[in-house]
């Protein structure tokens, strides 16, 4: 089974310079857990719009092939990209620990959509976030924690 996944990560280092400065991280998988709630909420809000949350015009998901609507309206269904059954959207999963958040897909298809599947025709309709924008949707959660722990 493949899976596709986004991790935030970097707290030792975050870690050692706030011991520099004579500081200590308090509860830091609190943050973490927050970041993976961040960033869950952003593919939640990616699945609604069909792809259109990608700041690259060339990430936004590429439309439902006519036999594919026509297939899905005959087995009468919709025809929103990539939520067919709801499946893909609905099976993710948020851990977080003192070193990282995560959210994981559990679908064993999902790698197949995020980065393309050329043997099956299946174009790239990338569902997580690019690095620079899981940097923009984590980034406020962590300064917010940093200046929790400056102040204890």
């Amino acid at each position: 089974m493949s899976s596709i996944f986004v991790q935030t990560k970097g707290m030792d280092n975050v870690r050692k310079k706030m011991a520099k400065r004579g500081y200590k991280i308090k509860h830091p998988k609190k943050a973490n857990k927050a970041a993976a709630l961040m960033i869950f909420n952003w593919i939640q809000r990616n699945f609604q719009r069909e792809g259109g949350l990608h700041d690259k015009g060339t990430l936004k998901w590429a439309p439902l092939s006519d036999r594919t609507i026509k297939q899905r309206r005959g087995k009468g269904k919709g025809a929103k990209i990539l939520q067919d059954t709801g499946a893909l959207k609905g099976r993710w999963d948020r851990k977080a620990n003192d070193k990282y958040g995560a959210v994981i897909s559990r679908t064993p298809y999902a790698a197949q959509h995020e980065y393309g599947f050329r043997p099956k025709h299946i174009p790239q309709r990338k569902i997580l976030p690019t690095i620079k924008q899981g940097e923009k949707i984590a980034t406020p959660v962590y300064i917010k924690a940093v200046k929790e722990w400056m102040k204890a």
